[in-house]
């Protein structure tokens, strides 16, 4: 509907702020708010006091919600392109349904100046359809990304990026910058998208028993891991390490142990299905931690610790994210499993998944398979001074 105010004998046609003072606070006016749709495109750039008009009318979870959208429109976008835009339609709307609980009056005469008419639809010769541009899939997400953060709605945000590897969307991503409402979105594509989920609880996946985190010189650390061996009961034999970096220490001193080296290859049995060792690591604790055959001690979960990105989290937390690093990389499918690579990983956490690669890398026990059954495994989180 349409509203129209005769003044001085001549009709003109009426716009919100004609509109809006006419009702008075309370039940009519709380229950048309209710109803209405886009409120926050409708009413932005209106004067400050009918904009607190609504905000009185509203409960206080809605008004706030309200008012950061409406700043939020303010801001984003000018006035002259918000009217050219967005205030026809939302507040054609708006009118309208106000037009049509008119006759609703709750209190009083209503004003005589003031006239209803139905919208007349608007005859228009047929256009042609134009041509839709195809987006390419980085064009469509970096859309759809823009769209998200000026609705500010999320809890819709749908990722479809089949044709696109992981490298590609997270480069969209890092092309918005650091932005909260970005780190948001950023954040639902990792946790819709790695491969292994958090079912079963981690809470109920004894596989680690012990746990202790250091950060020494190369002697201090040396001496570290041998005391937590003997008081762990852990020999050697039982005791893996990261040959990368500090390990390449260890094997001087661990003659005995078993090094952890992530690029190697395979048994020619598993060629074409795991593409590396650590890759085959990683597939068998995922597989282990989705069918509950892997637990944790449960004083450890509730200890807290330090590293790069975080501070006196509890061990639940930083598996729960950690977990999101145990996923494939996009050509998995064409030369076996093989997970990310660790500067994926940084990117994705924003660090490096110490933990949960501690745990992952228990794996090499059983398929290197040793002539005896490892008993106490213990686990070391070791830093470089």
């Amino acid at each position: 509907m349409e509203c129209f105010i005769i003044e001085d004998g001549v009709e003109r046609k009426s716009e919100l702020e004609d509109i809006l003072p006419l009702y008075q606070d309370g039940w009519l006016f709380q229950a048309i708010l209710r109803e209405a749709k886009d409120l926050a495109y409708a009413v932005a750039y209106l004067p400050d006091e009918l904009k607190e008009k609504i905000y009185r009318n509203v409960s206080i979870r809605i008004g706030g919600e309200l008012k950061k959208a409406i700043n939020g429109i303010e801001t984003r976008i000018k006035k002259n392109e918000y009217i050219a835009r967005c205030a026809q339609p939302n507040r054609v709307q708006f009118i309208d349904l106000l037009g049509k609980n008119w006759n609703h009056w709750a209190f009083g005469e209503r004003p005589k100046n003031i006239v209803w008419r139905e919208i007349e639809p608007e005859k228009k010769p047929p256009v042609e359809k134009p041509v839709e541009k195809v987006l390419s899939p980085v064009e469509a997400l970096t859309e759809k990304i823009e769209k998200a953060c000026i609705s500010g709605d999320l809890s819709l945000f749908n990722f479809h990026t089949e044709k696109m590897t992981e490298a590609e969307v997270l480069g969209v991503f890092e092309a918005f910058g650091n932005r909260s409402e970005i780190q948001k979105i950023r954040k639902l594509y990792i946790d819709r998208s790695f491969l292994f989920s958090a079912a079963p609880l981690l809470e109920k996946l004894t596989a680690v028993e012990n746990l202790s985190v250091c950060s020494f010189n190369s002697k201090e650390t040396i001496d570290a891991v041998t005391a937590k061996l003997n008081e762990w009961n852990v020999p050697e034999e039982h005791f893996t390490f990261d040959l990368n970096g500090l390990g390449q220490l260890f094997k001087g001193f661990f003659t005995k142990a078993l090094p952890f080296n992530n690029a190697e290859t395979v048994e020619p049995e598993y060629k074409n299905i795991y593409a590396n060792l650590k890759s085959q690591c990683a597939y068998r604790f995922a597989q282990k931690m989705q069918d509950g055959e892997l637990s944790i001690n449960q004083n450890l979960l509730s200890q807290r610790f330090t590293g790069r990105n975080y501070k006196k989290l509890p061990l639940t937390e930083i598996l729960h994210v950690e977990r999101k690093c145990i996923r494939p990389t996009d050509d998995s499918s064409d030369k076996g499993f093989s997970i990310i690579t660790k500067k994926q990983m940084k990117l994705i956490i924003g660090r490096s998944p110490d933990f949960i690669e501690a745990m992952m890398m228990k794996e090499i026990f059983h398929i290197k398979k040793i002539r005896t059954r490892p008993k106490g495994l213990g686990f070391l989180g070791v830093h470089p001074h």
